[in-house]
């Protein structure tokens, strides 16, 4: 399983925007071809959809594509109402899921 990396900032306030920064270790491995052009058979791997929800309720999402470099790193924001889990999700292309979590107090 890949580690996944969060970080806030130092201080948190209610109703505030909050900048979350994620990374995941990932070696987000690409489709190779041959000489003649042809796809290298071998097991593809690489991270295609992130997520995060706070408290069980979904926050955020996106969809990566195999030209992202390797350990992806994504920022968003979200706007706390009340402390709680922030959890951070990254699929890869072999079904695994990365997830890190962080608590978010004030």
């Amino acid at each position: 399983m890949a580690q996944v990396k969060i970080r806030l900032p130092s201080t948190i306030a209610k109703g505030q925007s909050v900048a979350v920064r994620a990374l995941v270790v990932h070696p987000m491995e690409t489709v190779q071809r041959d000489k003649d052009g042809k796809v290298v058979d071998k097991v593809y791997n690489y991270v295609h959809t992130v997520s995060a929800d706070f408290n069980g309720k979904a926050i955020f999402s996106g969809q990566l594509t195999q030209s992202v470099s390797a350990n992806p790193f994504v920022t968003f924001a979200f706007v706390p109402q009340a402390p709680g889990k922030l959890t951070v999700t990254f699929e890869d292309t072999t079904g695994e899921k990365h997830t890190g979590s962080v608590d978010v107090a004030f």
